[in-house]
């Protein structure tokens, strides 16, 4: 049996409420989801490059006004949400870790977290919990979005076409090493 996924990858992405699937995505990834908008992004940018600017830029808005929902949780929601989701996610120990690095280098962190697997999540609770200034957290949140965003929709770029007729070569095979990406994560995540 051959999975077809691409023809409705293009028609979900050609539909006018994709984009808000996308934002909304977008959003929960840097609060809550454990999962990055990347998944969709990334389908819906080789399907239709002609929108890859918008599509990146509504990823890069939403996760950044995502992180302000999970600067609160850790500055104002700790022991009420914050706590339970990090255990939720067993980020425990990893999340200790991640506050000691966080006190001294709390702004550089959110920056380069656009380099780093740290789900940010993680991060945006952390500068909550540390009480980062809400201006700061906000401006280095945009910064370190934007880059990581600007950067996939660059390499998309530069792949082109090359990664459509690929993807559409190898649909079956892409969709399975896609599935398996995601099954990985969720389990390493779940983990760790």
């Amino acid at each position: 049996m051959e999975l077809r996924w691409i023809g409705p990858v293009e028609r979900f992405a050609g539909r006018p409420s994709a984009p808000y699937i996308l934002g909304a995505m977008g959003f929960a990834s840097s609060s809550f989801l454990p999962i990055p908008p990347d998944v969709l992004l990334i389908p819906m940018a080789v399907m239709l490059p002609e929108r890859i600017w918008r599509f990146t830029w509504i990823c890069t808005i939403t996760t950044a006004v995502g992180a302000l929902a999970g600067y609160a949780i850790g500055a104002e929601f700790w022991d009420l949400v914050g706590q339970r989701m990090v255990e939720l996610y067993g980020w425990t120990q990893q999340f200790e870790e991640f506050q000691t690095v966080f006190a001294e280098w709390g702004l550089w962190i959110i920056i380069l977290k656009a380099f780093t697997p740290i789900p940010f999540k993680i991060a945006a609770i952390a500068a909550g919990l540390a009480k980062m200034d809400l201006v700061t957290f906000t401006l280095a949140s945009f910064a370190s979005r934007a880059l990581h965003f600007v950067i996939m929709a660059v390499f998309l770029i530069w792949l082109g076409p090359r990664a459509q007729e690929t993807i559409r070569k190898y649909e079956t095979r892409t969709a399975v090493v896609g599935g398996v990406a995601v099954v990985v994560t969720v389990i390493y995540v779940s983990l760790h």
